[in-house]
Formats: structure tokens, C-alpha cells, sequence
């Protein structure tokens, strides 16, 4: 998720951001392969569901508050209102992506 807001901040002149307030969990993408391949190697653990997900509970916009402060680049957000993003986002699929 990171990445791609990381992405849009760079080459758009605004950056929207829906579902300001959702919680997410982020999590090292190192670490989410370690599991798998631990995952992999041991016996039993086939049809097995694994939740991957950091320690530390925050809102997007904590996450894009540290985006922005750490990277320098400039804060170019907009807030979308919860009814233009149910517009968008009918069925409450909010992509973290």
C-alpha cells in the first residue's frame, strides 16, 4: 500500500485518499514471506489459514502522516467524504492496495 501512495504522490497533483480512518495493520513484507516459507517446510499445514498483519493498529492517514514526514515529499491529500467513497466503493471494498 505503501508503495502505490508513495507512487501517486509523486506524479498526481492531488492525492485521494479513501477510507481515512480505517484501521490496518502493516506489515514487513519480509516478514509475511518468512511465514510462508515456514509455512511451506513444516508438515500439517496444508488447507491451514494464516493471518499476516504488523503489531501496530494505526489509521491510513497514521500511516500517511509517516509517509510523508519520513520521505520529505510533500503532503498533497485530500480527504474523500465516507459518502463519495461508498459511491465509489459501493459494497465497502475499500482498497488497501
Amino acid at each position: 500500500m505503501l508503495q502505490n501512495q508513495a507512487f501517486f504522490a509523486k506524479v498526481l497533483p492531488v492525492v485521494p485518499v479513501i477510507g481515512k480512518n480505517a484501521k490496518i495493520q502493516p506489515v514487513f513484507v519480509k516478514d509475511v514471506a518468512a511465514g510462508v516459507l515456514n509455512a511451506v517446510r513444516k508438515e500439517g499445514t496444508i488447507g491451514k489459514v494464516y493471518e499476516a498483519a504488523g503489531p501496530a493498529v494505526m489509521t491510513r492517514n497514521d500511516l500517511l502522516d509517516l509517509m510523508y514526514a519520513t520521505s520529505g515529499m510533500i503532503d498533497k491529500r485530500i480527504n474523500l467524504p465516507d459518502f463519495i467513497a461508498r459511491y465509489i466503493s459501493p459494497n465497502n471494498d475499500l482498497c488497501v492496495c
